[in-house]
């Protein structure tokens, strides 16, 4: 299993081997026996993590500088929280067996985008989708770590294409800075120090074409700001689940750019009664926070209007660097 992931995961980071000791003291802090093969694994390998998707492919066994969470750790946490909430999901959906469905009956090894990853106590090699209060995150989803592995990166590879092509990641270091955009970047990333606040920048449109666009992900919602050359003023436009408008406005400070990005977050960043339902957003409050306060820039307005309409047909027209 270790060669094989090490051929799959070339980018992942493999961590020093653990020792016989450290996985029995595992095992008895949560009361299980490792199957053969995972406690193969961590003698190879102490922990696998991909640092620059975040994802976790096998936990440390116990604490580590590096990680918030280690196998023992979460797993204590996900079943103490099974205990204190079962009652409640029982009272919710009285029709699931819910005895079968607690974490005590799984061991959870990895973490990728919210969601566990997670080996039966019967010794087998299947990975399952793991999460505690979704009963239909239960599933099978490969006959072993390694190919959901493989299966993770040609999602990860998809969504890629899907969202992204046509927007690379954008990064400005404090000591390069440049343009009013990495200022604005920088300002978002200090009030946000918790979060991972990024840019993508926007190559989809055709040679000649004047002007730059950065998105900012907002979960569901995105917020876009075209520029000329990197510089004040901006156009930013907001789009926003479930609404078929976008909200548009000219800022031509950083402060006011900042206060805009910020309030919307705060206005579509709602918390979900589900995994499945988000409250809609005040649209009155989205309306009144994205009024252009200043003078608009005609010539600025058809620049974001071309630029929106080419990354918005950035799957199905060729993308060509400007």
């Amino acid at each position: 299993m270790f060669q094989k992931l090490k051929k799959i995961l070339p980018d992942a980071r493999f961590l020093p081997p653990a020792t016989r000791e450290q996985i029995h003291a595992a095992e008895l802090a949560l009361d299980v026996r490792f199957p053969e093969w995972l406690a193969d694994l961590y003698l190879n390998c102490n922990g696998i993590v991909n640092d620059k998707e975040g994802d976790i492919y096998l936990y440390p066994l116990g604490p580590h500088l590096e990680f918030s969470e280690c196998l023992v750790s979460w797993n204590q946490f996900l079943r103490s929280e099974w205990k204190e909430h079962v009652g409640c999901y029982r009272e919710n959906e009285p029709e699931v067996d819910w005895d079968q469905l607690g974490p005590n009956r799984l061991l959870i090894v990895g973490s990728k985008n919210g969601t566990d990853w997670a080996v039966s106590k019967d010794g087998g090699t299947q990975i399952l989708l793991y999460d505690l209060r979704n009963p239909e995150d239960r599933e099978t989803i490969a006959p072993d770590l390694a190919e959901a592995c493989e299966k993770h990166k040609k999602w990860l590879a998809d969504i890629e294409e899907r969202l992204y092509r046509g927007r690379p990641f954008y990064h400005v270091k404090p000591d390069s800075v440049r343009w009013d955009i990495d200022r604005l970047l920088l300002q978002l990333k200090d009030l946000h120090p918790s979060r991972s606040v990024y840019f993508h920048r926007a190559t989809s449109q055709r040679p000649g074409e004047t002007g730059e666009l950065f998105s900012l992900d907002m979960a569901q919602d995105e917020a876009r700001i075209i520029t000329r050359e990197g510089n004040l003023p901006f156009v930013i436009r907001l789009s926003v689940w479930p609404f078929d408008e976008r909200f548009s406005c000219t800022v031509h400070t950083i402060a006011d750019a900042v206060y805009k990005l910020s309030a919307a977050k705060k206005l579509v960043w709602l918390s979900w009664a589900d995994s499945q339902t988000r409250p809609i957003p005040d649209k009155a409050a989205l309306e009144c926070l994205w009024q252009t306060t200043a003078d608009t820039e005609c010539e600025l307005d058809k620049i974001a209007d071309v630029l929106c309409a080419r990354d918005d047909n950035r799957l199905v027209e060729e993308n060509r660097l400007g």
